[in-house]
């Protein structure tokens, strides 16, 4: 009596390779020939974690696999990103109207500290990174090494870019030694002082954090 075909049976492991020449591992369907389960990137660093689900393989006009190849659906994660933010908004200002009635503002409640802890994070990565890097932006792609205006851009801040962060309009002028500090005196300094740097609530939470980490650890 012939058994059935178990799960692995159904499946191969295969090295995919994208529009942009990244390779991907995947277990393929052999029926199907789509992905199934988790998709990685073979031998790379994704400064985005592209999720799975917009990681196939491409089809020809007659609907048959281009074996071997992958394609990242950027469109697609780029519309749904953009919706997940709006929907984002709406539960940010709905929250902020309940709490604050009409004290509320809408320009500021990005930044209200309470407001973004109750809402939830804010849908990373933004819609517009996704743009930049389906553009074919080598950095944002892994295919170049980070450097700080992306690591900026993805919110992924390293103690060393604090210290060449310029100076918006308005901020003291840096003396010989260099950029005034950040208050690192309180969370809420800290943040309050980061925002007026350019930085995002998350990002600043994020810096302040690592910040006080890493001065624990060389005071211990």
């Amino acid at each position: 009596m012939q058994m059935g075909k178990s799960q692995a049976d159904k499946r191969r492991d295969m090295n995919l390779v994208d529009q942009f020449g990244r390779k991907w591992l995947a277990a393929i369907d052999r029926e199907t020939f789509d992905p199934t389960g988790h998709v990685t990137p073979a031998g790379w660093s994704d400064p985005l974690s592209t999720p799975s689900q917009y990681v196939g393989v491409p089809r020809d006009e007659h609907q048959n696999p281009q074996m071997g190849q992958a394609f990242v659906d950027f469109p697609r994660w780029i519309a749904d990103q953009v919706q997940a933010t709006k929907d984002w908004k709406v539960r940010l200002w709905n929250i902020g109207r309940d709490l604050q009635k009409n004290a509320f503002n809408a320009k500021t409640a990005e930044t209200d500290e309470y407001l973004l802890h109750l809402t939830g994070p804010k849908p990373w990565p933004a819609s517009e990174v996704l743009e930049q890097a389906a553009a074919g932006d080598k950095r944002l792609l892994g295919l170049k090494d980070l450097d700080k205006a992306t690591r900026l851009l993805l919110g992924r801040i390293e103690l060393e870019d604090l210290e060449s962060v310029e100076e918006p309009e308005g901020e003291p002028e840096p003396s010989e030694s260099g950029p005034p500090p950040l208050n690192i005196g309180s969370n809420k300094e800290f943040v309050a002082s980061a925002l007026r740097r350019g930085f995002t609530m998350k990002q600043a939470q994020h810096m302040y954090k690592e910040l006080r980490a890493s001065l624990n650890l060389q005071e211990a």
